[in-house]
C-alpha cells in the first residue's frame, strides 16, 4: 500500500497499544507532519523551493485529499512565502491535522477507530493498527537503511529526518548500540554525497524550518 510521508510518520508516532500519540512527539508532531506534507507536494512536483520561498509549479491538484487541502492553502496565497511560514499556515489552516491523517488511515484500512465516551459526553477516540504490516514495513525500511547500509531514496531520508525532529528515534532503535548508530547516521545526512539536487535542498530546508518552528515556543518560555 502506498502511504504518504505524513502517514508513515504518523504511524511511527502512534502508540500501538494505547492508540494515542507517543508522548515525546506530542509537541513537535504537527510541525513535522506539515513538513512531511510540503515534502510530498515537492515530490509530486506541485511546488518547488526557489530562492528560499515556496513556488507553485503545477495547477493540477494532488489526488490525495489531505495533500489537496495543503495545496489549496498554498495556492490561495497571493505572495510566495518561506517554508517556516507555510509550516505555521498548514498547522493553522488544517485544524486537527494529526486527527485528519488518522481518519485518512482508517479510510485506507490501516487503522481502526475505537470510540470511548468520557462521562457519557466527551468522546476519547483511539486509533489502533488494523494491518500491522504497514507500520512494520516502514520501521523495517528505516532500520535496514541505517543498520545494514541498504539503498535509500529521498523520501526515506526525509522520514528519518522528521523522525529525529519528532524525538521518535528511540521508538525505532530501542537498543542502545543501535540507537548510537542511528544518531551517528542522522548526523551525516547533510554531508552525504548520495543526496543531491533540488529536492534534496528542499529536504534540508524543510528540516531546518521544522526545527526552527519547534524551537520557537522554547525560546519564548526562557
Amino acid at each position: 500500500m502506498n502511504l504518504t510521508l505524513a502517514e508513515e510518520l504518523l504511524l511511527i508516532a502512534l502508540d500501538d497499544r494505547r492508540g494515542k500519540l507517543i508522548t515525546s512527539s506530542d509537541f513537535s508532531i504537527d510541525y513535522c507532519l506539515a513538513g512531511a506534507l510540503l515534502f510530498d507536494l515537492t515530490f509530486e512536483n506541485k511546488v518547488i523551493l526557489k530562492d528560499k520561498v515556496l513556488v507553485v509549479v503545477s495547477e493540477e491538484k494532488p489526488q490525495d485529499s489531505i495533500l489537496r487541502q495543503a495545496f489549496d492553502v498554498i495556492t490561495k496565497s497571493s505572495t510566495p512565502e518561506n517554508l517556516q511560514y507555510w509550516l505555521n499556515e498548514l498547522c493553522e489552516k488544517i485544524p486537527g491535522l494529526r486527527y485528519a491523517l488518522m481518519e485518512h488511515l482508517v479510510a485506507k484500512d490501516v487503522l481502526y477507530k475505537v470510540e470511548k465516551k468520557l462521562l457519557k459526553i466527551f468522546s476519547n477516540p483511539r486509533y489502533l493498527p488494523k494491518q500491522g504490516e504497514s507500520e512494520h514495513l516502514v520501521r523495517t525500511r528505516i532500520r535496514e537503511i541505517i543498520l545494514h547500509n541498504k539503498p535509500f531514496d529521498l523520501k526515506s531520508v526525509m522520514l528519518i529526518g522528521l523522525v529525529n525532529a519528532a524525538d521518535l528515534v528511540e521508538e525505532i532503535f530501542p537498543a542502545l548500540n543501535d540507537l548510537k548508530v542511528a544518531r551517528d547516521w542522522i548526523k551525516q545526512i547533510p554531508r552525504s554525497q548520495k543526496i543531491h539536487g533540488t529536492i534534496s535542498e528542499t529536504l534540508e530546508e524543510i528540516q531546518s524550518a521544522v526545527n526552527a518552528s519547534i524551537n520557537v515556543p522554547i525560546i519564548v518560555r526562557t
